[in-house]
């Protein structure tokens, strides 16, 4: 097949920025469209007046816990601009612009200059034995990074060190979701900003800091930028972030080829089968077809039997739409959407339904509470578990929004979705 048919061929796979950018054909058999809906209605439930969600719940102690994580509350905000994509639910809607207005206040300015490329390149700030160290007395005179410029980096309290790339990377491609469905352009200042901020905590031939003070990497972190980063790049054809992609590319295929266990692989396959979508390279396939296949032998059934795996699924589902399309791979692409059905059967034990009175837990037990109706919709995260947290909706909605079939579990909802 020449690259002009294989183009071809991708681009009649992707209905729209959906598909590729938060995962393809998923198959939830068991996640029925109610699942998804009452999904949905939590989350719009769940935004507070200062425009971020909810965090968490813990039904034993009957109060949240003082956590909260401005990556997770980012990445959630994604999960619904692609609901709002795939719905046009007028409530999701204003529940995405909030979080961008929101993220936007929460945002701080970023860039670098060329002492701060120089020190890459001198391998400082990886030293084995005391690098944080190094680090602080490097942040102390201003060496690190630049608090201005044309990046904006997103940060929960207002500090560059807790400003994690991954939240800026979840903003953008929240941001790219929300105006490709909308055609609302009003939030083009922040897409920029934060796709400087990205680009300024990437590291020449490497991955990304996590925060502008910190030059460790992050799985969850790089694997999240990649994918933000390709979609930017599938709709705008930049030529710097192509150029920056070109090297991201070969390093993180090369990196996570064989990991599975530190949170990249589902990040990882979506971005893979953007820049699939995006190049025709056969590069992209072979990745996404050796972290399938390595997914269904280090993640046994029995493993993930009692535990909330929407994440997962969400790579498996990714991988099993484009492995389908090509024949040499049909097999491994049935077994992983097989796979991926059988883990959202078994997830949906996990959602709160509506009107319930009690939960259970497994062997037996049940969780009692008169908090169980405020987070009907929700999920927790395991058999055992007697919380629930943003993230495992979150993951649980976009796994929810793909079908094997090709259609979209949210196609059926969408008139209920607009009254």
């Amino acid at each position: 097949m020449s690259p002009e048919e294989t183009r071809g061929l991708t681009r009649r796979l992707t209905a729209g920025a959906l598909l590729l950018a938060i995962g393809i054909f998923a198959s939830p058999a068991g996640a029925d469209d109610s699942a998804l809906r009452i999904a949905a209605d939590h989350l719009v439930r769940a935004q507070l007046p200062s425009g971020l969600l909810r965090y968490d719940f813990d039904f034993a102690a009957g109060v949240p816990s003082a956590d909260d994580d401005i990556v997770r509350q980012a990445g959630v905000a994604a999960f619904m601009a692609a609901y709002y994509a795939e719905t046009r639910d007028p409530r999701m809607r204003r529940a995405v612009e909030t979080s961008l207005r929101t993220f936007q206040a929460l945002s701080v300015p970023v860039s670098n200059g060329w002492w701060q490329g120089l020190l890459e390149t001198t391998g400082v700030p990886w030293v084995p034995i005391g690098r944080r160290t190094v680090w602080h007395a490097f942040d102390r005179l201003g060496l690190l990074y630049r608090p201005h410029g044309d990046g904006r980096v997103l940060t929960i309290d207002g500090t560059h060190g807790s400003a994690y790339v991954g939240a800026t990377a979840m903003a953008l491609l929240a941001e790219l979701l929300y105006s490709n469905a909308s055609n609302d352009d009003r939030y083009r200042a922040n897409r920029i900003g934060w796709l400087n901020g990205l680009r300024a905590a990437h590291i020449a031939g490497r991955g990304f800091r996590s925060t502008p003070t910190n030059f460790d990497e992050s799985a969850f972190y790089n694997g999240e930028a990649w994918l933000a980063l390709s979609d930017y790049q599938r709709r705008y054809r930049d030529e710097a972030v192509g150029r920056l992609l070109n090297s991201l590319d070969a390093y993180l295929m090369r990196r996570y080829r064989d990991d599975l266990g530190t949170g990249f692989y589902q990040w990882g396959t979506m971005a893979a089968a953007v820049r699939f979508e995006t190049t025709a390279d056969r590069r992209f396939l072979d990745f996404i077809a050796r972290q399938a296949a390595r997914a269904l032998d280090e993640a046994p059934w029995s493993e993930t039997r009692s535990r909330n795996t929407c994440a997962m699924v969400e790579g498996m589902a990714t991988a099993a739409g484009v492995l389908s399309q090509q024949p040499e791979h049909s097999a491994l692409a049935k077994r992983v959407a097989e796979r991926a059905r059988a883990e959202m059967v078994k997830n949906q034990r996990f959602q709160i339904p509506l009107d319930a009175r009690r939960v259970a837990l497994g062997d037996g037990a049940y969780l009692v509470s008169r908090h169980l109706d405020e987070f009907a919709g929700a999920y927790r995260g395991g058999d055992s578990s007697v919380s629930t947290r943003i993230d495992y909706t979150g993951h649980c909605l976009a796994a929810m929004l793909k079908r094997t079939d090709g259609g979209h579990q949210a196609a059926s909802v969408a008139s209920r979705a607009r009254r």
